[in-house]
């Protein structure tokens, strides 16, 4: 099924390429399936739901992180963490916040021994993420803005690949 998906959406992509990328995506779907609810309560995993690149699935987190990895990729422009202070809209701001809870998010999560605690929070920034990306434009003249949210999109980055790093769930840089 996430091999079909990847064909849909990459038909000229080659065999063996799609072949490491559905195995990742597949995996993801499951693992992030089964860590996102209590563990105290009754799963009943649902694979075409699970590997939905839209909604709260490990595909729609892998995506995401292509995302980011392809916004890094394509300016020429340097993260610059210290030009924080310029960014000034709400999804910023809100990013901002959601990336200042990751320690403690993190600490509760493994403190209760509920990773569906941390899901919640990869899925929240991942959410905050692409609503961001939809409305802001990253790449652009300012050079000083662009590199203002490279930093921003970085660290949203490196928190997702973290969240996804201790849940076990590899990622791709490119779906």
């Amino acid at each position: 099924m996430a091999r079909d998906e990847l064909l849909k959406r990459n038909p000229e992509m080659s065999e063996s390429v799609i072949g490491n990328r559905a195995r990742v995506v597949a995996l993801s779907a499951i693992k992030f399936f089964m860590t996102r609810q209590d563990a105290k309560k009754p799963i009943e995993y649902n694979p075409q739901e699970s590997l939905s690149f839209d909604g709260q699935t490990g595909p729609y987190v892998l995506y995401t992180l292509a995302r980011t990895y392809s916004l890094m990729r394509k300016s020429d422009a340097k993260p610059n963490e210290a030009l924080a202070h310029i960014l000034a809209t709400e999804k910023e701001k809100a990013l901002l916040y959601l990336l200042a809870k990751k320690a403690d998010v993190f600490a509760d999560s493994t403190a209760h021994y509920s990773p569906h605690i941390l899901v919640q929070y990869i899925l929240d920034l991942a959410n905050t993420f692409n609503s961001y990306y939809h409305e802001t434009a990253v790449i652009q003249e300012n050079k000083e803005l662009e590199s203002a949210r490279l930093a921003l999109v970085k660290a949203v980055n490196c928190v997702l690949e973290e969240g996804m790093f201790c849940l076990n769930i590899e990622t791709l840089q490119e779906m």
